[in-house]
């Protein structure tokens, strides 16, 4: 029956070892709906671009949406369709008491767009649980930059404005829709190192037996996606010398994250820090926010930010203070590694695209063939089988090209 079933929100926070709960959970997710009556969709581990794809007023200011290119009304309809009628088919036709959402991204969302998540919820179950994980905000704003910098944005951008946790912001959305009393809060250190592990602490909360939270905390795979300060730099020179995007479309000469950082990461040194004189401005910023947490949820995190902030700092955040190389031979490498991986991702688009027009696919021949010349612009054989593709198409003609 609906009323002993509950629908349990996890929105992370980011940063706080959500993507190996993701991970775990979905891997063994036909145990926990078998051992533990818990359903956890199969649509993704990351229920993030689903949810944000449906409920969000623009769906194109995702940043996975934007990198994918949508912008059309009709591709924002096709792409809702395409996340809500699986995800409504497991949920309607599964047998299950609790019903688990993970999407860190949703904390991102505003009130009204939460609030539709939870009407769309409530043909489930009315019975709701908001799961939230917390980190010290340097910790955080150390971690978050070297995302954000996936996504194209510049150390000196990120610096001049460092994102913070904005505990207040996020959570208020979801006390206003959730009410306080159905959000419950927990530290990422104090899960990591005193109990348990992140994973174990995480399944008491959503409460697992504690056999399963056990055997899941034995199953996680740790996916800590930290860089080594040389490669933060390499990838700061990389987005302002061949940025990621002209205005809201991707730009051309840079194949992107996914292609880069299967390199980046393997990129030894000391691994990435903030300047001081950043931390201090964190400290500042946070000192109100991280007083409003505890007070908000009985807690008593992070001291060191609720006490009086100083009242001097070095001001220099420059980020040539931080090069383990000089400026010049940062950019010379990180040209060079933005031309290598462009023309590497270049030659398999146009070998794919080549190849699907040999075989007849139409539709997929366009989209090799269209991304190997935003790769290459000045190359003209990507944009002379483009012609032949389009010109086909446009025939409908689905048989072979000589």
């Amino acid at each position: 029956m609906m009323s002993d079933r509950e629908v349990i929100l996890h929105l992370g926070l980011p940063k706080t070892g959500t993507t190996a709960i993701q991970n775990v959970f979905y891997t063994h997710r036909d145990r926990l709906l078998d051992q533990e009556h818990l359903l956890y969709p199969s649509l993704s581990p990351n229920l993030t671009t689903p949810l944000c794809s449906i409920f969000q007023e623009d769906p194109r200011k995702h940043i996975a949406n934007k990198m994918a290119g949508i912008s059309t009304s009709e591709e924002i309809a096709s792409l809702r369709k395409h996340y809500l009628e699986p995800l409504d088919l497991e949920i309607s036709t599964t047998s299950w008491t609790t019903l688990l959402l993970s999407a860190e991204g949703v904390s991102n969302l505003t009130r009204v767009e939460i609030s539709k998540i939870r009407e769309w919820g409530e043909q489930y179950a009315k019975k709701w649980r908001v799961v939230v994980c917390v980190r010290h905000p340097l910790a955080y704003t150390r971690s978050v930059i070297q995302q954000i910098m996936k996504g194209g944005d510049t150390l000196q951008e990120l610096y001049s404005d460092p994102p913070i946790p904005n505990f207040k912001g996020k959570l208020t959305n979801a006390i206003d829709v959730f009410g306080q009393d159905n959000l419950r809060i927990f530290d990422f250190d104090d899960a990591s190192h005193t109990g348990g592990g992140i994973t174990k602490v995480f399944s008491d909360m959503v409460g697992l037996s504690p056999d399963t939270g056990q055997f899941l905390e034995a199953h996680t795979e740790s996916t800590n996606e930290s860089l080594s300060s040389s490669a933060v730099h390499i990838l700061d020179s990389l987005n302002r010398r061949r940025p990621m995007f002209l205005g809201s479309s991707r730009a051309p000469r840079r194949a992107g994250p996914r292609h880069e950082l299967h390199y980046l990461e393997r990129i030894p040194g000391s691994t990435f820090d903030l300047p001081e004189a950043i931390k201090e401005k964190i400290r500042r910023a946070t000192h109100d926010d991280v007083a409003w947490l505890n007070e908000s949820f009985g807690l008593n995190l992070y001291p060191d930010l609720v006490s009086a902030p100083s009242s001097s700092f070095d001001h220099d955040d420059s980020v040539d203070r931080q090069l383990t190389h000089d400026r010049a031979t940062i950019d010379s490498i990180a040209e060079i590694f933005g031309e290598l991986v462009t023309r590497d991702v270049y030659h398999n688009q146009l070998n794919r695209g080549r190849a699907a027009l040999e075989k007849g696919d139409l539709p997929l021949a366009e989209k090799c063939i269209k991304e190997a010349t935003r790769l290459e612009p000045d190359e003209p054989e990507p944009k002379a089988l483009l012609e032949k593709v389009v010109g086909a198409l446009g025939l409908g003609d689905e048989k072979e090209l000589e």
